[in-house]
């Protein structure tokens, strides 16, 4: 199904694994983005022979899988629209109709890359999820205008897993990013000492990110300080199951007491600006969960949100790994 002159959903393969698993209602899932194609695939759905209730939850990737939604309305199967899998959940059968590309500029974006690099550079090269596809391509475009360039072995990028750029970062001149939106692109930047660069497909622009990226490291460390004088924290984590990191909550909650602070542990299905706001007590929130609300809100009502990563700035202490994530 066709939703844009660049993108398109094969919800049509995804009727027939769904059918081939037997269900009869479908929990629909959608990033907020999408939503507004969900009567279009719901009446599809429907004309199928399925029963359909959307769900109405934010959705930020495929760690954001809405099982206890599903649970509740008694789904046979989750039907999530716009990402791969991303872990293995055990309650509820989930078919993905990830967002696929069937345009995009690529002549566009290696010409204005040509224009900010010189000839012969090497050039890394990852992609967001839906772009991943198109690497091939981008990589012979920009090597007939000079280029030499190395595609990372697992080129595909996460919000939160950027790891494919930093194995190749040493090895290249620069890291192109091949997407949309900056998201992707800054937490690549964060993470390695050579330039990046966003091709970005939809607004058809080359873009280096260092001035937004220098940016939003002040406001991160402006909020870390702020948090240094903080007494009460609010530590919250996701039951969500791609974004449950209660091991890392508690190590954050033990931490902070350590240092005479106040920490209490919140835990909510979506970690959002309204559900804090009511916790007029906290100083400071420290958030276990999808990255994306410390990225967006480094200060939330005047007070500090801090990622659980950068506890440690905080308390100046090293404490724990990541605890393992599961489905569930």
């Amino acid at each position: 199904m066709k939703v844009s002159e660049l993108y398109e959903i094969p919800i049509e393969e995804a009727v027939e694994e769904l059918k081939a698993r037997g269900a009869k209602r479908i929990l629909l899932q959608l990033p907020d983005g999408l939503k507004k194609f969900s009567l279009r695939i719901a009446e599809l759905l429907q004309y199928e022979g399925f029963e359909v209730v959307l769900s109405a939850g934010g959705c930020y990737g495929g760690c954001d899988v809405a099982v206890n939604e599903a649970t509740a309305v008694r789904a046979d199967a989750i039907l999530h629209v716009g990402h791969l899998e991303f872990l293995k959940i055990r309650k509820i059968p989930v078919v993905y109709a990830p967002l696929k590309v069937v345009r995009a500029p690529l002549e566009e974006l290696a010409s204005q890359i040509a224009l900010l690099l010189p000839r012969g550079a090497v050039l890394g090269l990852v992609a967001q999820l839906e772009y991943v596809e198109l690497l091939p391509e981008l990589e012979r475009k920009l090597q007939s205008k000079g280029f030499r360039t190395l595609i990372a072995e697992k080129p595909l990028i996460l919000g939160c897993d950027v790891r494919a750029a930093e194995s190749i970062a040493n090895k290249v001149d620069a890291i192109v990013v091949l997407g949309a939106g900056e998201f992707h692109a800054l937490g690549v930047r964060r993470k390695v000492d050579v330039r990046v660069l966003l091709a970005d497909c939809e607004r058809c622009e080359v873009r280096d990110l260092a001035r937004e990226v220098k940016r939003r490291e002040a406001l991160r460390w402006e909020a870390i300080s702020k948090a240094k004088e903080a007494r009460r924290f609010l530590v919250v984590t996701s039951v969500k199951p791609g974004q449950f990191k209660l091991g890392e909550a508690l190590k954050a909650v033990k931490a902070l007491e350590r240092i005479g602070a106040k920490a209490l542990l919140a835990v909510v299905d979506e970690i959002s600006v309204e559900r804090l706001y009511a916790f007029t007590w906290a100083d400071a929130f420290i958030i276990a969960g999808c990255p994306r609300l410390v990225f967006d809100h480094f200060e939330i009502y005047g007070k500090p949100v801090v990622d659980v990563e950068d506890v440690k700035y905080i308390v100046e202490e090293e404490f724990g790994a990541s605890a393992k994530q599961e489905g569930t």
